[in-house]
C-alpha cells in the first residue's frame, strides 16, 4: 500500500480532469472532488503529497482519497 502513496495526488486529480482553482508554489486549492463545493476548499500539498478538505475537516493520503471516491 505504501507504493500507492508515492503516486502524486496532483497527478491523480489531473487524470480525473480535476485541476486547481489556485496554484501556489507548494500546494494547490481545488473544488472538492468529494462533495459539491462552490469555494476552493480542498488543498493538495505538493511537497508532502497530502490532501485536506476544509469543508469536512478530513484529509490524508492518496489511498484515503481514492477510498472516499
Amino acid at each position: 500500500m505504501n507504493t500507492l502513496n508515492t503516486i502524486s495526488i496532483q497527478g491523480y486529480l489531473a487524470e480525473m480532469n480535476i485541476h486547481p482553482v489556485k496554484n501556489y508554489e507548494y500546494y494547490g486549492m481545488y473544488h472538492s472532488p468529494l462533495r459539491e463545493d462552490c469555494n476552493a476548499s480542498f488543498k493538495v500539498d505538493y511537497t508532502k503529497n497530502l490532501w485536506r478538505d476544509f469543508g469536512t475537516n478530513e484529509g490524508s493520503t492518496l489511498i484515503d482519497l481514492w477510498a472516499f471516491g
